[in-house]
């Protein structure tokens, strides 16, 4: 067995426990267990939940969980199983198309490139991480590299 299929039966099985213990507590969770959703920080900082929405909604440990597994995963079917659980929790991805004006309200600039031409600057250059949104809004924000004035210097 090579390194990259024993890595991926690890993974999918660290994954298929997770999602087992959340549907455990998630059926005997009682009211008192559970906490109420709220809004994320505008500064991106995302605070994290340690028992499911009282709503119902996903634990936020498994969502967090389920979405670095996927940002890990080379594997094109393992990453698509995993966006189709998440979606069917109400957590979509959000992706960020290169020319798109940047949009601070889903999107996060991690990296700023000279731009090639001075109607590029604001645009996205390049999609870095992709976000993720549930019922309750932004769980991460989209990680975008943007294009910037070009150097004085240049």
């Amino acid at each position: 067995m090579n390194t990259s299929t024993a890595s991926a039966l690890i993974a999918a099985a660290l994954l298929l426990g997770a999602f087992v213990g959340w549907f455990a507590r998630s059926i005997f969770a009682g009211p008192d267990r559970r906490q109420v959703p709220h809004a994320p920080a505008r500064d991106h900082v995302v605070p994290h939940h340690d028992s499911p929405a009282a709503d119902g909604g996903p634990d936020r440990r498994l969502v967090d969980a389920l979405i670095g597994v996927h940002d890990l995963g080379d594997g094109v079917s393992a990453a698509d199983r995993i966006s189709e659980e998440l979606h069917r929790v109400g957590v979509v991805r959000l992706d960020a198309q290169p020319g798109t004006l940047f949009d601070s309200s889903s999107q996060k600039a991690v990296h700023s490139v000279a731009a090639p031409t001075p109607d590029r600057v604001g645009t996205i250059a390049e999609a870095v991480r992709p976000g993720w949104a549930g019922p309750g809004g932004i769980i991460r924000y989209t990680e975008v590299s943007v294009y910037g004035p070009a150097s004085a210097g240049a």
